[in-house]
C-alpha cells in the first residue's frame, strides 16, 4: 500500500500517484492520510491566550473529524482512475485484480465509514476517532452502519 497526502489533490498529481501505482504493481493506496493545511481551528472572533496562538502555528501532518470533507472526494476520484486500469494496455493489465483503497481522514460514525465505502474505499479506516472515542467506537460504528443497511 502506498499512503497518499490529501495535500495532493491536483489531477496531474492523482493522475501520477495512479500511474505509480499500476507501474509498481502494490497492491492499493491510503487516501487521506494526513494534511499540512490548516483549517480554522477556533470561532471567528474567539481569542486565545499567547501560549495556545502558537500551539496553533506548529507545523507536521494534521488530523481527524475535519478532514472527513475532503477525504471522500479524494477516494473517489482515485477509484475511478484505478479502475481505469494502466494508461498502457497489456495482455496482463486485464488479469490485474482491482486496486484496494483504504479511506482514512476524519472517519469517526458509521455513516462517515459508509460514505468512505460507497465512494469506492475498500476499508475505512480510524484512528483519530478510537483515540478520543475509546475501545467502544468501532462497535459503536459497526452498529450505526448496521442501522443505515436497515433503511
Amino acid at each position: 500500500m502506498v499512503k497518499v497526502s490529501p495535500d495532493e489533490d491536483s489531477d496531474e498529481q492523482i493522475s501520477g500517484i495512479c500511474e505509480a501505482v499500476w507501474n509498481s504493481g502494490v497492491d492499493g493506496v491510503i487516501v487521506g492520510n494526513t494534511t499540512n493545511r490548516r483549517p480554522d481551528a477556533i470561532p471567528k472572533g474567539f481569542a486565545l491566550p499567547e501560549k495556545e496562538q502558537q500551539t496553533l502555528k506548529e507545523t507536521g501532518g494534521y488530523s481527524g473529524p475535519q478532514l472527513f470533507d475532503r477525504s471522500v472526494p479524494l477516494v473517489a476520484r482515485y477509484r475511478a482512475l484505478l479502475d481505469q486500469g494502466p494508461p498502457s494496455e497489456s495482455a496482463d493489465a486485464a488479469q490485474q485484480p482491482r486496486k484496494v483503497i483504504f479511506a482514512s481522514g476524519g472517519i469517526t460514525n458509521g455513516q462517515q465509514a459508509r460514505a468512505a465505502l460507497d465512494a469506492g474505499a475498500s476499508v475505512a479506516m480510524m484512528y483519530t476517532g478510537i483515540t478520543y472515542g475509546g475501545i467502544g467506537t468501532v462497535t459503536r460504528v459497526k452498529e450505526e452502519m448496521r442501522e443505515l443497511l436497515k433503511k
